[in-house]
């Protein structure tokens, strides 16, 4: 697909960058946007679609390598990187978020 910018940071002090075409932090976006309702609106399947053979396994892989790109890419945002890994994903797609946002990320 095609991709824009993603916006991260600390809320208030977000900047814009150059999406680099990772689909997990569209995922995290969405699932951030979800808040603590994730878990009962949400399942790794609305994300990843209904193809994949371990869908809890592919969301986890998609977030893991946004958290890299964000705690390591042009932005370095370590808080960011860690919310996103405190997303938990259960085998059977269940979602669950760990911390509560003071990060901003916007896929667009």
């Amino acid at each position: 697909g095609m991709y824009g910018y993603v916006t991260l940071g600390l809320k208030g002090h977000a900047q814009a960058y150059p999406h680099p075409g990772h689909r997990g932090l569209d995922d995290a976006s969405v699932i951030f946007w979800h808040g603590s309702t994730v878990s009962s609106t949400l399942n790794a399947c609305d994300l990843v679609g209904t193809a994949a053979k371990r869908p809890g396994n592919t969301l986890r892989n998609r977030l893991a390598k946004a958290a890299h790109w964000v705690e390591y890419g042009p932005g370095r945002c370590l808080e960011l990187a860690r919310a996103i890994r405190s997303i938990s994903i259960s085998d059977d797609g269940h979602i669950a978020v760990g911390q509560r946002q003071v990060i901003e990320l916007v896929s667009f």
